[in-house]
């Protein structure tokens, strides 16, 4: 007698049940090893912006003249101390507020505005693609970062104005990405059923062509989070970002510039706190981009 095969277990709680497209993401994730490092470090980055008034030590402003420029391992300051006698893991602590917050507000107001633009241009084509596109060749055409610190410098350097040319200058790479993918979903035979039973354009564009983006959309905002708080240092390191005595970490580098040979350590926490984010964020958006690319699942 023929027997029936049985289907082989995919290792899900779901037993003869096929597994989901966000359950099979999930397991390739977490068999990504440095992509769980990275979610790790990231969820501890926002532990400490989160409770930050709980977990340090001093208050980011506190200064204690008496104290300047302690070594690390000082009893009271873990990290030590820098020339006006704030306490440095205290200000590393503060920092990451506003170097995520900064990555998260430049990341939605790119993709919002990207992914909107990208959808519009390639759903419609002709004319409308034209004009979309020829905008978004005019902004990749300026290197980005002067286009920023032209931009700042126009608009004065503050946390605001550099969270919002940040996402206005970024939205280009969203766009093109949109773009892209909707020209290939809307000559897919769905689309043409659906054109065929009589839905709207924004039905189809929102119900029926957004969602295959969405993936494509989120592994870059993930990498493009940690190019938001690289140039968010860049800018603070220049003068051009956020303002003393404001606790961010290019901030900080800019501060402690002078003293390099005397006390590094002052310029080197910050540092290694950069570092460890934008490579957490690399390690998630790799991570991610292997579990949401069907071709790329194992």
């Amino acid at each position: 007698m023929w027997r029936r095969k049985k289907k082989k277990d995919c290792g899900c709680d779901a037993p003869r049940k096929e597994c989901s497209r966000w359950q099979k993401a999930v397991r390739t994730f977490c068999r990504n090893r440095l992509a769980v490092i990275g979610a790790v470090i990231l969820v501890g980055f926002i532990v400490c912006a989160i409770f930050a008034p709980y977990i340090a030590p001093h208050g980011p402003l506190e200064m204690n003249l008496s104290a300047l420029h302690k070594p690390p391992g000082t009893p009271g300051h873990l990290l030590g101390t820098d020339g006006l006698g704030r306490d440095v893991l205290s200000r590393l602590i503060y920092g990451s507020r506003i170097s995520l917050s900064v990555g998260l507000v430049v990341v939605s107001i790119a993709a919002v505005l990207g992914t909107a633009m990208g959808l519009i241009s390639g759903f419609f084509g002709k004319t409308t693609d034209a004009v979309i596109m020829r905008v978004v060749e005019i902004f990749v055409a300026f290197p980005f970062l002067i286009l920023v610190v032209a931009a700042i410098a126009i608009l004065g350097p503050n946390l605001y104005n550099v969270m919002i040319v940040l996402g206005l200058v970024s939205w280009p790479l969203y766009a093109r990405l949109v773009r892209s993918e909707v020209l290939a979903i809307r000559e897919l035979p769905y689309i043409e059923a659906s054109r065929a039973i009589g839905c709207s354009n924004v039905r189809i564009m929102f119900k029926h062509i957004l969602p295959n983006c969405i993936s494509s959309v989120l592994v870059t905002a993930a990498m493009s989070m940690a190019g938001a708080i690289l140039s968010t240092a860049a800018l603070g390191f220049l003068g051009l970002g956020v303002q003393p005595p404001t606790p961010e970490w290019g901030m900080m580098l800019n501060e402690s510039k002078q003293f390099l040979r005397s006390y590094p350590w002052e310029i080197f926490y910050p540092g290694i706190a950069i570092m460890l984010v934008v490579l957490a964020l690399n390690f998630l958006g790799d991570g991610l981009r292997d579990a949401l690319d069907p071709y790329l699942r194992k």
